[in-house]
């Protein structure tokens, strides 16, 4: 039997640069402890510039 094509892709395929593009939108919180811990291609592509280019402290400094 043939195996389906499908029209997703995994997580796993996806280039560095693509995933930091995608982190880029998240929370300082998320990409300090929440990415690099789900998997190694993930903790590699948060640690690229595309996740650090624009970073809100003033919403991270309003907690401390």
């Amino acid at each position: 039997m043939e195996e389906e094509q499908s029209e997703f892709r995994h997580w796993d395929e996806l280039l560095p640069d693509v995933l930091g593009l995608i982190f880029s939108y998240l929370s300082l919180k998320e990409l300090l402890k929440v990415i690099p811990c789900v998997c190694k291609p993930w903790s590699k592509a948060v640690m690229g510039p595309l996740c650090w280019q624009y970073i809100d402290l003033f919403q991270w400094s309003i907690r401390w």
